[in-house]
């Protein structure tokens, strides 16, 4: 569920704009259905739909993406939402979104997911040879899932040095 006064502010940003919900939703693209639903604050969007509607309804990404951070609960969307950052050149906020991980992988005893968000850290604080090692350990690690990380990690450094 999206706090209300996000939701108010996407509204009033399209109202300001002069979009119906329906040319909105064609523009991300969505179905009016499932877009009414995000400006209703009925659902949170997955963070390639909440960040085109930033980009369709001209909302600055940088002056919303911690109200947005506020709004995940779980590892996954977490993950998702730093994998997003670290793609968008966001290192900054990615590591905070990443520190937000840490804390709840704790408290549900996942420390896989402890050892996948440091390799993205790693990953965007190494020089190129060691970036492409941490990708490559991370992408491994996370197909692999929890079990093996310790044993993915050596194999990998293995055979890259």
């Amino acid at each position: 569920m999206i706090p209300i006064e996000i939701a108010k502010y996407i509204r009033l940003q399209r109202l300001k704009l002069g979009y119906t919900q329906q040319q909105v939703s064609i523009k991300i693209p969505i179905t009016e259905a499932n877009y009414n639903r995000i400006e209703t604050g009925k659902s949170v969007p997955h963070i390639r739909t909440f960040f085109a509607i930033c980009q369709v309804l001209e909302i600055d990404w940088n002056t919303v993406k911690k109200n947005y951070l506020d709004l995940l609960h779980t590892p996954s969307q977490l993950f998702e939402l730093s994998s997003f950052c670290f793609k968008q050149g966001d290192n900054v906020f990615a590591k905070r979104v990443l520190s937000k991980l840490f804390s709840i992988a704790k408290q549900i005893e996942q420390p896989h997911l402890i050892t996948v968000g440091l390799f993205q850290i790693l990953y965007c604080d190494m020089d190129s040879r060691n970036e492409i090692l941490a990708r490559e350990v991370t992408s491994r690690m996370c197909h692999l899932g929890k079990k093996r990380t310790v044993e993915t990690i050596k194999k990998v450094v293995l055979e890259k040095y």
